[in-house]
């Protein structure tokens, strides 16, 4: 069973290279970053 969590990071505007640094410094490692079509101005990832 895949453990998985949902938030929101960062504010409308936020760049990507903050919200990126944020994970970092959470100690958590980028995997994967996607947008789905028709939303390009949401990002998801997959963290480790």
């Amino acid at each position: 069973m895949v453990d998985q969590h949902y938030w929101q990071a960062g504010r409308k505007g936020s760049s990507r290279r903050a919200i990126r640094a944020m994970m970092l410094a959470a100690d958590l490692k980028v995997e994967r970053e996607y947008t789905i079509p028709g939303f390009p101005y949401r990002r998801f990832y997959v963290l480790r």
